[in-house]
Formats: structure tokens, sequence, C-alpha cells
């Protein structure tokens, strides 16, 4: 599915939503993913910044790193939170019939990028958001599509 704008004149606009919710969803899934991406051998934080917070080779095991580690980690959430704000003010942009699926998209991963810079301890596991917060991204209308076996596990 193609999300398109509300109007031609709207393309622009829903362009730049589009692209800065891009950037911020590819961000938390970089922060998200530390300790697993270093472990397959890759790598995606920026070395400039890792360097300046004194980590010349990144090893999310030794502790000695966590507290620079998260400084970085901090400050990524804090650069995708502005790219997920400002994909949020271009919502209007967008047909009407898509804007639901964005909306929940840009709520869910911000709350994502939300408890990871809230917790040293993401750089460690992965984090995730619980159904509960999940489904509090939906608008009350949307909950009976939800199986309510599956609401129960």
């Amino acid at each position: 599915y193609v999300y398109g704008s509300k109007t031609e004149a709207d393309f622009q606009s829903a362009l730049r939503s589009a692209r800065d919710l891009g950037i911020a969803l590819q961000l938390t899934n970089f922060l998200r993913d530390v300790s697993e991406d270093q472990k397959r051998g890759r790598m995606y934080l920026p070395l400039e910044m890792l360097r300046e917070h004194g980590i010349d080779e990144l090893d999310t095991s030794d502790p000695r790193q966590h507290a620079a580690l998260s400084s970085v980690v901090r400050h990524l959430a804090s650069v995708a939170a502005s790219y997920y704000a400002s994909a949020h003010t271009g919502l209007e942009a967008f047909a009407p019939d898509c804007r639901l699926a964005i909306d929940a998209c840009i709520k869910v991963y911000g709350r994502l990028n939300e408890r990871i810079a809230l917790n040293e301890s993401a750089i460690r596991h992965r984090e995730s958001v619980p159904l509960r917060e999940k489904l509090q991204a939906l608008p009350p209308s949307k909950y009976w599509r939800i199986p309510l076996a599956f609401l129960t596990k």
C-alpha cells in the first residue's frame, strides 16, 4: 500500500513528513538493536560520537562503556524524537484513509524510542513496547479488530 497526499498541493509536505518518519524509524531501529548488531559484527552508531564519549571500540558487554554508550543512545533518541515530531506535524498532508496508520506508527515507535532513551539496560537487551501501549495508539473504534484470544495472552 502506498500512502498518498491529501491533495496534489500537499504532496511535498507529505513527502517531507514521510522522509522524517523514515529517518526516525531507522534511528530507533538502530538504537533498539545495538547489542544484537554488535554480536553480528555490525554497528550503526556514529564512530565520531562514540569517540567523543570515550569509546574507541564498541563492546556492549563491557560495563565500563555502559554510561558513555547510554549517553550516545539518549542523544540519538533525542534526534529521533525530533524527527517523529516533525513527521507528526505533516500528518494532515496525507490522505485521510492512511492517517490512522501513520499516526499509530509515530506513536508506537515514538514510545519505543522513549523507552530506549529512559532504560539504560536497553543497550544490552532488545527493548519493546507492551501490547497494551500499542493498543493505546489506536483509536477506540479500531479495538474490535483485535482478536480477543490475542488480548488474553
